[in-house]
C-alpha cells in the first residue's frame, strides 16, 4: 500500500531487485466485492513499479471464498506477464494468527493446481521442480506468448540435466535480456544436451508458432507458486524439517509455520544488549532493561508440535 513509485525508485537504488504485493479479498479492501474486481488494484499497483529494474511478484491467499475466482486472477498474471515474474497462491490455514481459521476440504493443493490450469489455459506441470516438501511447496514455469501460456517443465530429464548442468552459473533476475544470453551460453557448451531434446525444443515452438509470429517473437515467463502452510495445532515434523520458508529470529532461521504457532515465545523473548557495565536484557512487553532475561512460557502449539515430534520418532523406531 505505501510501495509508492517514488519509493520503489528510491529502494531500487539502493539494492532492491524485487516486490510482492500481497492483494485478495481476505483483506477486505473497501469497494471490492470480487478478485476480478481487485485486479484494478493489482493493475494499479503493477504500473507502480513497471519499468524499474524490479521482478513483480503477487501473492494471493485462497480460502472458501475465492478459489472459484482464481482462474480469473491467474488470466489477469497471464495478461500482465509482460511485467508480472512470478504469482504465488497460499491457502488458508489456521496458523494461529488471523480469523479465517480452519480451511474447509474444498482448498487443496490439487483444487489450487486445477484453477490455476483453468485461468492459464493449460495443463502446467507442478510435478517436475521441487523445493522443501513436496507437501509444501509446488512449482510450475510457463512462457507466454500472444497471451497464451504454455507449460516448458513438461521435461522432467531435460530440466534435471539443466539444473546440473547451470549450478554454478549465476543468472541476474535484474536483466532478463542478460539471463537469456546467458542460458543460451550454456546450451553452446552443452550441444549433446540440444541434440539430445531437439524433438522437444522444435514441437514446443511448432505447438507456439501462431502465437510466436503475432507477437513478433516476444516471448514473456511466469511463474507459479503454491505455498501450503500447516495449521498451528497439526505441524508435521518431517515438514518442519524440509522447510525453506524461513522466518528471522534472534536464535537464527525459524520454520514459517513453526514461528506463526510459537510467535509469542520469539516475539516475547528479551533481547540481549551488551553494554560496558555488563550484558542487560530489554523486555519487548514493558520496554524495560533488567539484568536477568526473565522467562517466557512456552506456547499449548509448541507443546503440542513436540509431543507430535515424539509420537511419530517413536512410530518411526
Amino acid at each position: 500500500i505505501k510501495a509508492t513509485r517514488d519509493l520503489l525508485t528510491e529502494l531500487t537504488g539502493a539494492g532492491l531487485v524485487d516486490v510482492a504485493f500481497h492483494v485478495d479479498l481476505t483483506q477486505k479492501r473497501r469497494g471490492y466485492r470480487t478478485e476480478g474486481e481487485l485486479n484494478e488494484l493489482r493493475g494499479a499497483y503493477i504500473e507502480r513499479a513497471r519499468g524499474l529494474p524490479l521482478a513483480i511478484y503477487f501473492n494471493t491467499t485462497i480460502f472458501d471464498g475465492n478459489i472459484d475466482q482464481i482462474p480469473d486472477v491467474v488470466a489477469f498474471f497471464v495478461r500482465n506477464s509482460d511485467a508480472v515474474r512470478l504469482v504465488s497462491f497460499q491457502p488458508q490455514a489456521n496458523t494461529g494468527r488471523g480469523l479465517a481459521g480452519k480451511r474447509s476440504q474444498v482448498v487443496t493443493n490439487e483444487t489450487v493446481i486445477a484453477r490455476i490450469e483453468q485461468g492459464a489455459g493449460t495443463r502446467l506441470s507442478f510435478d517436475t521442480a521441487h523445493v522443501g516438501h513436496v507437501r509444501c511447496n509446488r512449482y510450475a514455469f510457463a512462457a507466454v506468448a500472444n497471451g497464451h501460456a504454455y507449460d516448458l517443465l513438461d521435461n522432467k530429464s531435460l530440466y534435471s540435466e539443466l539444473v546440473e548442468r547451470t549450478k554454478n552459473t549465476r543468472f541476474d533476475r535484474r536483466r532478463p535480456a542478460f539471463a537469456v544470453a546467458r542460458f543460451l551460453g550454456c546450451l553452446t557448451m552443452n550441444p549433446d544436451l540440444v541434440v539430445k531434446n531437439a524433438r522437444w525444443f522444435f514441437r514446443k515452438l511448432w505447438t507456439m508458432k501462431r502465437d510466436l509470429m503475432a507477437s513478433r517473437g516476444r516471448v514473456n515467463k511466469l511463474s507459479f507458486y503454491i505455498h501450503n502452510f500447516m495449521d498451528a495445532c497439526h505441524l508435521d515434523p518431517e515438514r518442519i524439517q524440509a522447510c525453506v520458508f524461513m522466518a528471522a529470529t534472534q536464535d537464527g532461521p525459524v520454520s514459517m509455520c513453526l514461528y506463526n504457532a510459537r510467535r509469542d515465545a520469539a516475539i516475547l523473548k528479551p533481547i540481549r544488549l551488551r553494554r560496558p557495565e555488563g550484558d542487560r536484557f530489554w523486555e519487548p512487553v514493558s520496554g524495560q532493561l533488567s539484568e536477568t532475561a526473565p522467562e517466557v512460557p512456552d506456547l499449548p502449539q509448541a507443546k503440542s508440535w513436540r509431543r507430535k515430534s515424539a509420537v511419530k520418532a517413536s512410530q518411526e523406531v
